[in-house]
């Protein structure tokens, strides 16, 4: 039987959730569709609950990696294991919503000649109870974007694996070891294929994503990947994007950057001289940076916990107030 759909697993210690993520495929498995596991050396219980499936349902193929090669490199296996002419990514702790496969079945159906389709999904908190929005993506119909309409609606949202599927032939084809250990890899990968081709985004979320902000913001370390994703993003110029469209997904991706380097310090962010300099870089345009953002990046972890309680003062919230207000001032300009 020919595979139309692989629905690809990377996983690492996914036994307290990858049981909830199989009962929402595997109870919509059709003809056509497999699911590949690809285990990055757990050391949990993964293996056993993935073989307890795989005697209920024998289109699971698991494979188990002799050591952790890292998460890009996993997804890469990933797909290289699959045999569908499609794959769709999948985290080993979402959920897909009912009718999910039969919607992407439906669109491959449709020989749109398209290089990949974006799934809308849900943000839904650690225990999926607290939904943060109704679509990550605001979309009233299904829409085909060529490559610069992607980038600029889609964004850095192509971030969110569970949302992406993709032609495995052209992934395949693709020169990815620049973005190997970037934790970039799928983000990456779909826009150098795009230039090319269009993409099907599907306006109704079929995915709930499990808000793992915790794992990305563990020591502070997500602060470096928004700068990592703006220099991969900055490179799309020379790969046939428009630099203008570009820049405004650049601008969106960082319009907060005193937030950012909030969570990032309060969880360990330990800085050097480099990462300073890209930070001015990056965001030293705006006076609100060198008024707010830089001072707190420079601060040591404590100051920025006492910095958080003072804001709880109606006083202070005022004075960030008029922060935001300088900030969008300069932004107009």
């Amino acid at each position: 039987m020919e595979v139309k759909l692989s629905i690809a697993i990377p996983t690492y210690n996914g036994a307290k959730t990858i049981r909830e993520t199989l009962d929402s495929i595997v109870s919509q498995l059709e003809d056509g569709v497999e699911i590949v596991i690809s285990d990055n050396a757990s050391s949990d219980g993964t293996a056993e609950i993935i073989r307890e499936y795989q005697v209920m349902h024998p289109v699971i193929r698991y494979f188990r990696n002799d050591e952790n090669l890292g998460a890009d490199r996993n997804f890469d296996l990933a797909v290289q294991r699959a045999t569908g002419k499609y794959v769709w990514f999948f985290g080993d702790d979402d959920k897909m919503c009912c009718g999910g496969i039969r919607k992407v079945l439906d669109v491959l159906s449709a020989d749109l000649d398209i290089a990949n389709i974006f799934v809308n999904c849900k943000m839904m908190s650690p225990d999926l109870k607290l939904c943060y929005s109704e679509k990550v993506i605001e979309l009233n119909q299904d829409i085909i974007l060529g490559p610069d309409d992607f980038l600029l609606q889609v964004g850095a949202t192509a971030a969110l694996v569970p949302s992406i599927v993709v032609l495995r032939s052209l992934w395949l084809n693709l020169e990815k070891t620049r973005f190997i250990n970037t934790y970039w890899l799928v983000l990456a990968s779909i826009y150098l294929i795009l230039p090319e081709h269009s993409a099907y985004c599907i306006s109704k979320p079929y995915v709930l994503f499990r808000d793992g902000s915790s794992r990305w913001h563990k020591e502070g370390r997500f602060f470096y990947m928004v700068l990592e994703l703006c220099s991969i993003m900055q490179e799309f110029v020379k790969y046939g994007y428009n630099e203008v469209t570009v820049n405004k997904a650049i601008k969106k991706l960082t319009k907060n950057p005193t937030l950012l380097i909030y969570h990032s310090k309060r969880r360990g962010l330990t800085l050097n001289p480099r990462l300073v300099i890209e930070a001015c870089k990056r965001f030293g345009h705006s006076p609100y940076f060198w008024f707010f953002s830089l001072p707190l990046l420079l601060l040591p972890k404590v100051c920025v916990l006492l910095i958080w309680e003072a804001y709880q003062i109606p006083f202070v919230k005022h004075i960030y107030k008029w922060g935001k207000s300088l900030k969008k001032m300069t932004i107009k300009v």
